[in-house]
């Protein structure tokens, strides 16, 4: 044992180090977290760098609340919940009297109100309160309306994020028959009706628009993969015999690569592993690993410019997910 005049210098430099200890901790607290410079004080994220409104914030922040719903969060448990609240206030702060979610004059609005109502619909199976199902309800009634009067027809996508709502739907719960000891869940049953009248009132829709035609061989790679994911998502699903269409490059188009990536999931077999190697070598290696930036996907091209780094992360991020199997997103079976 050493004795105590031996130990004075080590005690003497007990308050240097714990001043040390604090500063680095300091100093690390003070780091910026992935995207969180992107972050408006409402908790929504930005697409523009600079901090200015964006008509793309509503697109992004659907993505933002698609991957912690993807990721297992809900609004009541996992390390998200908090983050899914804020984001789900903005968003519903976002709807008009109608329930159109941030209503545009741009033809590519639709394909958001689209996006907004399959997101709420995701959030009934882990939160089925009063709120969740007027707000999904309610955002699907004007979705409806919009496809019933849009001239001309909605695109493709439009009509995919629509079948989105109509297979995720499949799998809500239905209200269990009781024994006879036991009352019926009337409020339950209630909202299972309500739910049931809002996705008649979308096939009716649906179908007087027909079934969307094959793109062209010549037509854009994104146009391309979502028809291939509205084929494995049909009532009557195709397999798929190959590799579903794959943008050049997956950073620049990230939201084209979730269709191909999707795609191949749930159709199986050797297009899944195909896909698996792309995303491997072509969005997990483009992942920041180090630094403050650490998570991020650093934006590219056309879709960069717009959606920025948080509307890339969060659609690279999706994509990602797939492949480990453990999505949560009610698409795959």
């Amino acid at each position: 044992m050493q004795s105590l005049p031996a130990l004075v210098p080590s005690l003497c430099l007990l308050p240097l180090l714990v001043a040390m200890l604090a500063c680095s901790s300091i100093a690390s607290t003070q780091l910026p977290k992935p995207l969180q410079d992107l972050r408006a004080a409402d908790g929504h994220y930005l697409a523009r760098d600079d901090g200015e409104p964006s008509p793309a914030d509503v697109r992004v922040n659907v993505w933002m609340l698609l991957q912690f719903v993807a990721d297992g969060s809900t609004l009541r448990t996992g390390p998200h919940r908090t983050e899914m609240r804020r984001l789900v206030r903005w968003l519903d702060a976002r709807r008009d009297a109608e329930s159109r979610v941030g209503l545009r004059t741009e033809p590519d609005w639709l394909l958001e109100q689209a996006m907004a109502t399959y997101v709420f619909w995701e959030l009934l199976f882990d939160a089925p309160d009063a709120k969740t199902h007027e707000r999904a309800i309610a955002t699907l009634d004007a979705l409806v309306r919009e496809l019933e009067r849009v001239r001309p027809a909605p695109d493709l996508e439009v009509q995919l994020w629509c079948r989105f709502v109509q297979v995720a739907a499949r799998a809500l719960p239905e209200v269990r028959a009781m024994p006879a000891s036991r009352p019926v869940d009337w409020v339950a049953l209630v909202r299972t009706v309500q739910r049931d009248e809002a996705l008649e009132r979308l096939a009716a829709a649906m179908g007087k628009l027909g079934e969307p035609k094959a793109p062209a061989a010549d037509a854009p790679v994104r146009l391309r993969a979502a028809f291939a994911l509205w084929q494995v998502l049909a009532p009557e699903p195709k397999l798929l015999r190959e590799l579903p269409p794959w943008p050049e490059d997956p950073i620049a188009d990230p939201w084209c690569a979730f269709y191909a990536t999707a795609a191949a999931f749930a159709g199986g077999g050797e297009p899944r592993r195909g896909i698996d190697r792309r995303v491997d070598a072509e969005i997990e290696a483009k992942v920041v690993q180090r630094g403050s930036r650490a998570g991020e996907v650093p934006p590219s091209g056309a879709f960069g410019v717009v959606h920025g780094r948080a509307g890339t992360t969060a659609v690279a991020n999706l994509t990602r997910m797939i492949p480990l199997h453990y999505v949560r997103l009610h698409l795959f079976e």
